[in-house]
């Protein structure tokens, strides 16, 4: 529960990495307890697969531009990058 507080634009960012990358696979949202990813399967097509790579390419731009006000920040947007890469 937020109450009311907008979350820090890395967190969102994150949370958006998150959610794509369980769209992507959805075996591993699963497995992480999320029940709204069991019924799905993975699109292995090519056309998925690369708009895969466009959307982690975005993100990681939008990454790239923040500015982290904190040092968790800091570390999320270097994992956010990461996980892009």
């Amino acid at each position: 529960m937020n109450d009311g507080v907008m979350a820090p634009p890395v967190r969102d960012l994150a949370d958006q990495l998150a959610r794509r990358l369980f769209e992507a696979d959805p075996a591993t949202g699963s497995a992480l307890g999320l029940r709204e990813y069991d019924p799905l399967l993975p699109d292995l097509s090519t056309a998925a697969q690369a708009q895969l790579a466009v959307d982690l390419a975005d993100i990681d731009s939008r990454a790239a531009s923040l500015e982290p006000a904190s040092a968790d920040e800091h570390i999320t947007r270097r994992v956010i990058r990461s996980a892009c890469d």
